[in-house]
């Protein structure tokens, strides 16, 4: 779908500051964002209505569907594959409903190798997908990961492939494509053309926008313990940790994740080197920066509060943000006129992707019209995935 830039303008200029705030916050866990009523229906919860109310809308809402031990989320009491639908009219209805500007919510799942949701078709891990070679294989296998997510009615995929295996003790090893940066950016190509289509053909036209993480050098972690810091050179960081970027955003990747991990001492969530000079001013990258769950919070201690770790964020390059509360507490600068530069600057990257999936308003519309997920082309694109799930985990071994 085309970006009708002049409402975004009109759009931008009819919020609040807590208003324009609210879009930039991806801060509820999705799965709680419904409940089951005495009959068994699927409900919006009080949670979610409160937050919607606090910012009059919704700017992403992050985990839905998402099922796994993590989320505490199983077959007894997750959203079953037949019930996506149900859930995502919901959320969809309650945010067009009680928001100000009539709005849909970017809807973000996990799919570090597949859909992370019960029933969902999983491919093999990174490292399985590398064992292959095929990245044209690659391609069309996280294409069927994207007609799924489509599917049901979702619009971002978080996808790993960015990280380098440089540490066998590190614990994600398994997000990797492996160790050699050649492999992780044809890799990372074939994800964002299969996912996205070629030119990004098929955002909102049955593939999703992908957010590519992590960045940067997450792979280098000292010790091989998550979220360290990564020690080294530029020369090893631009060879080894940055082509798979630049490969991401040749490809027309809409998304990339800032990394909990520091390089030589500065954040990730808080390097504008790394997110703006080099991702966008070198790269010519144009379209969001989330940030990985609750980094922006472990700026504190560097920024001296959660509302100026929210800041540092936000100046450095961070447009989304993910359960953070610095996020939140970004309406507490509305006089700090950096922050209100910022703040637009961010809110116009989230607007123009809401555009492409159809989630805001028409000119003369009160709210967006937005199609809803169907149940046949759930079971149909996840029979896909799975046929493409069998094929690929043959080429693994």
């Amino acid at each position: 779908m085309s970006i009708n830039h002049a409402a975004v303008d009109r759009l931008i200029d009819s919020m609040s500051f807590t208003q324009k705030v609210g879009q930039l916050n991806q801060r509820l866990f999705g799965w709680k964002s419904v409940e089951r009523n005495a009959a068994g229906r699927l409900v919006a919860s009080d949670e979610l209505k409160q937050e919607i109310d606090r910012w009059g809308g919704l700017g992403a809402l992050y985990g839905l569907l998402r099922a796994d031990p993590w989320s505490g989320q199983h077959w007894g009491n997750g959203i079953r594959p037949e019930e996506r639908p149900e859930a995502v009219a919901v959320v969809q209805q309650t945010v067009l409903e009680r928001g100000a500007h009539g709005i849909g919510v970017l809807l973000s799942e996990e799919a570090p190798h597949g859909h992370q949701a019960l029933g969902g078709a999983v491919l093999p891990t990174n490292l399985g997908l590398g064992a292959t070679g095929r990245w044209k294989g690659v391609r069309e296998g996280k294409a069927a990961v994207a007609a799924e997510l489509a599917a049901s009615g979702i619009h971002i995929a978080l996808v790993s492939g960015l990280d380098i295996a440089r540490d066998p003790r590190w614990g994600r090893c398994e997000e990797c494509f492996g160790e050699d940066p050649l492999m992780a950016s044809r890799m990372c190509e074939a994800i964002v053309t299969g996912m996205q289509g070629e030119h990004r053909s098929k955002v909102g036209r049955g593939g999703v926008a992908v957010v590519l993480k992590h960045l940067a050098a997450q792979g280098e972690a000292v010790g091989g313990r998550n979220g360290q810091s990564a020690v080294l050179g530029p020369h090893d960081l631009h060879e080894i940790h940055l082509p798979p970027v630049a490969a991401g955003v040749r490809a027309g990747a809409l998304g990339f994740m800032a990394a909990y991990n520091d390089i030589d001492s500065v954040p990730c969530c808080a390097n504008p080197w790394l997110l703006e000079d080099y991702l966008r001013d070198q790269l010519g990258f144009d379209g969001i920066v989330m940030a990985d769950g609750l980094a922006v919070d472990r700026l504190e201690d560097m920024a001296g509060s959660i509302p100026a770790a929210g800041r540092a964020a936000l100046l450095a390059g961070v447009d989304v943000s993910l359960w953070d509360e610095g996020f939140a507490r970004l309406e507490e600068y509305v006089d700090d006129e950096q922050v209100a530069a910022a703040v637009d600057t961010a809110l116009r990257r989230v607007l123009e992707l809401k555009a492409m999936f159809g989630l805001l308003p028409e000119d003369g519309a009160d709210t967006a019209a937005i199609a809803m997920p169907d149940a046949d082309a759930i079971a149909q694109a996840t029979a896909d995935g799975r046929e493409q799930a069998k094929r690929m985990a043959r080429e693994a071994i």
